[in-house]
């Protein structure tokens, strides 16, 4: 049972720490011109960035 929950505690910090590293991600959407959104300065906490990228995302804006 350890095994287990050491094995899923590695994924999900596998997860956590490739999401964590992009700063900056492009967002696009058609009609629009691209824009760049990082998390220096306004959006200095993961929550936040993360965040705003979602909400862009769900008004239909393409983010990389």
């Amino acid at each position: 049972m350890k095994k287990q929950y050491l094995l899923l505690a590695m994924i999900f910090g596998a997860v956590v720490s490739t999401t964590a590293c992009k700063k900056c991600q492009t967002c696009s959407k058609t009609g629009q011109d691209d824009f760049e959104v990082c998390r220096e300065g306004v959006y200095n906490t993961p929550q936040l960035y993360n965040a705003y990228i979602k909400a862009l995302e769900d008004d239909g804006y393409d983010c990389n």
